[in-house]
């Protein structure tokens, strides 16, 4: 036999293996479960809502950030949100109830953004804090949740974010 033809029937054989192995592998339900460096699962979301809300100039409007944790026990949060100042002007945090212990609530008004820091045990879903926002301009602002600058910690130490979701203010 010649070489030539060698390659060609390693090549078939290859793709007759690949082929059924990634059509099986494609059609497992098995979710991607990403890791921490400790190899704790990360399940945590930040999220606001309403996700969208519809307001006029001079109204108030509440944002609610909520935390999900699904199963896994948090002791504190770290969560950082921009807005456009230009738009809205951020009047308040009120605390939540799924902690104990709120270190921060800080307004950055110039710079449209805002940090809550709180401390305690949780596990599930529940109210992070409020935003309390005054719309002073007709436009759209979007609140983002700032992913690189949050955190939510287990009880490990270990940052189980997994991700965020922001919203939209439309001002009339």
């Amino acid at each position: 036999m010649k070489l030539s033809n060698i390659s060609v029937i390693l090549g078939l054989g290859v793709l007759a293996v690949a082929v059924p192995v990634a059509v099986y592998l494609s059609t497992q339900q098995d979710s991607l479960t990403l890791r921490t460096q400790a190899g704790k699962d990360k399940v945590a979301v930040l999220y606001l809502w309403p996700a969208a809300v519809e307001t006029a100039i001079q109204e108030e409007v509440a944002v609610k950030v909520y935390l999900t944790t699904e199963d896994k026990d948090s002791k504190g949060v770290t969560a950082k949100i921009i807005y456009d100042p230009q738009i809205l002007s951020l009047k308040s945090i009120d605390r939540g109830v799924i902690f104990n212990k709120y270190t921060e609530r800080t307004i950055n008004e110039a710079g449209g953004t805002c940090t809550i820091v709180a401390q305690g045990n949780f596990k599930g879903t529940g109210t992070l804090a409020t935003l309390n926002f005054l719309a002073k301009e007709a436009g759209e602002s979007s609140l983002d949740v700032i992913l690189e600058d949050s955190q939510v910690e287990d009880s490990a130490g270990g940052d189980i974010l997994q991700g965020v979701n922001g919203g939209l203010v439309i001002v009339n």
